[in-house]
C-alpha cells in the first residue's frame, strides 16, 4: 500500500499467534516490533513487550502460553485499518529481561520457515533430477509447498555432502542465478527477477524517501566468464563463455557493470572449474556467474516512511537522484520497524547492474 502523502495517518501493527489476534492486555504492553526480510537468509522478526510497573505485581505474564516455541506468528503493518502481512513465521526464542530497577520485559524472536531448512546437516544423493525438482522435494520434506521455475537441466548425480538443506539449495541456486525464498508456507526457487517491472516508485525530495546511500563500484566487475569441465560420456573437454552482452537485464540503464569496467580498465575474465557434466550446464553456469557479478555494480541502503509493499525480490524505481543513480533497483532486503512511541519506518537494501 502507498504510504501517506497528505494528512498523516496513524501507524498500526497487528499480531496474530496461531491464528488468534493478541489480547488487548498483551497488545497494550507491546513496545517494539521489527521484521527483517532478506532474499539470502531466513527472514526474522522480534517483538518486545514491557512488563507491569512493579516487581510486586508478579512475573506470571512471562509464562503466557501464547509465546510457546514453534507457535505460528503473523505480523501485519500499515496505517489505521490498511494493514498487510509482512511476515508469517515461527517462534524460535524467548529473551526475558529481569530488572529490579523497573518493568521486566520479554522479547519474542522467530524466523520464516526457511529456518527449518537449517535444522541439521545431511549427506545424501539425488539421481536424475533437475535443481528445481530437488527444491520441490526439499520443500515437501520441510512441510512447505514448492513454487519452482523449471531449471531445465537434468543432473545424473548430485551429492549433498554434510550440508543443511538451505546451504545445499543455495549452493545449487548460485550456480544458475536462482534464489531460495520462503513466503508464508511456500518455498520459491526461481531466477533472480531483477528484470521485472518496478512494483514501487519513489522520488527523492518527497516526504516519503528519507535517505538513500548508493555505492557504485567496478571492483567485482568482469567482462567475460569462462567455465571449463569434462564430458565423461563423450570423453571431451567442455568450455563455455559468457560476455557482457549476456547480462539478464540492464534494468533500464544504458551500460551494465561489465561494459563500464571493460571501457575503463580493459577486459577481465573470470574462470571457474566447478564440476559440470554437459555443454548445456556449462553455458547455464557461465551466464549465471556473469549476472552474479554485474548485479553488484551499485549497492545501496535507504530509509522511507513505513511501506508494507516493499518486498525483497521485487524491483523499486527511484527518481531525482541524478541520471547516474536514478532508475530501477532490485530489492534484496527490507526491515520494517514499529515503535509505540515513534511510529513505523522501513529500511531497504538494493542492487543495480547498470547506469
Amino acid at each position: 500500500m502507498p504510504a501517506p502523502t497528505t494528512a498523516p495517518l496513524i501507524a498500526n501493527v497487528d499480531i496474530s499467534v496461531n491464528g488468534k489476534v493478541l489480547t488487548e492486555d498483551l497488545q497494550s504492553h507491546l513496545v517494539d516490533v521489527s521484521v527483517d526480510l532478506d532474499v539470502n537468509i531466513p527472514s526474522m522478526f522480534s517483538m518486545t513487550f514491557s512488563g507491569r510497573a512493579s516487581l510486586s505485581e508478579g512475573l506470571d505474564w512471562l509464562d503466557d502460553r501464547t509465546f510457546e516455541i514453534g507457535n505460528e506468528v503473523t505480523i501485519k503493518m500499515g496505517y489505521e485499518s490498511r494493514l498487510e502481512p509482512v511476515i508469517n513465521g515461527e517462534i524460535t526464542s524467548l529473551e526475558p529481561e529481569f530488572s529490579t530497577m523497573g518493568p521486566s520485559s520479554l522479547t519474542v524472536r522467530g524466523f520464516d520457515r526457511r529456518h527449518r531448512l537449517q535444522r541439521g546437516q545431511k549427506t545424501r544423493t539425488f539421481l536424475k533430477l533437475k535443481d528445481s525438482d530437488i527444491a520441490a522435494q526439499i520443500a515437501s520434506e520441510s512441510g512447505l509447498s514448492g513454487d519452482t521455475t523449471d531449471s531445465k537441466i537434468v543432473h545424473d548425480y548430485l551429492l549433498q555432502a554434510n550440508q543443511t538443506d538451505l546451504a545445499f539449495l543455495q549452493e545449487r541456486a548460485a550456480r544458475i542465478n536462482y534464489e531460495v525464498i520462503v513466503q508464508d508456507k511456500k518455498l520459491l526457487f526461481h531466477p533472480m527477477r531483477n528484470d521485472a517491472s518496478p512494483t514501487i516508485k519513489m522520488r527523492f525530495g518527497s516526504d516519503e524517501l528519507v535517505t538513500f546511500y548508493p555505492r557504485l563500484s567496478s571492483v567485482q566487475q568482469i567482462s567475460q566468464t569462462l567455465v571449463s569441465g569434462w564430458d565423461i560420456k563423450e570423453k571431451k573437454s567442455i568450455t563455455a563463455k559468457s560476455k557482457k552482452t549476456a547480462a539478464r537485464s540492464n534494468m533500464g540503464g544504458d551500460h551494465n557493470g561489465a561494459a563500464i569496467a571493460e571501457k575503463a580498465f580493459g577486459e577481465a575474465k573470470l574462470s571457474t572449474t566447478d564440476p559440470i557434466a554437459s555443454q548445456a550446464e556449462a553455458d547455464q553456469q557461465a551466464i549465471a556467474h556473469l549476472n552474479g557479478r554485474v548485479i553488484e555494480l551499485i549497492t545501496g541502503e535507504g530509509t522511507c516512511v513505513g511501506r508494507n509493499d516493499l518486498i525483497p525480490g521485487n524491483t523499486l524505481r527511484i527518481t531525482e537522484l541524478s541520471k547516474k543513480f536514478s532508475g530501477n533497483y532490485y530489492i534484496t532486503g527490507v526491515t520494517h520497524r514499529f515503535r509505540s512511541d515513534r511510529g513505523y519506518i522501513t529500511e531497504f537494501r538494493v542492487k543495480r547492474n547498470a547506469i
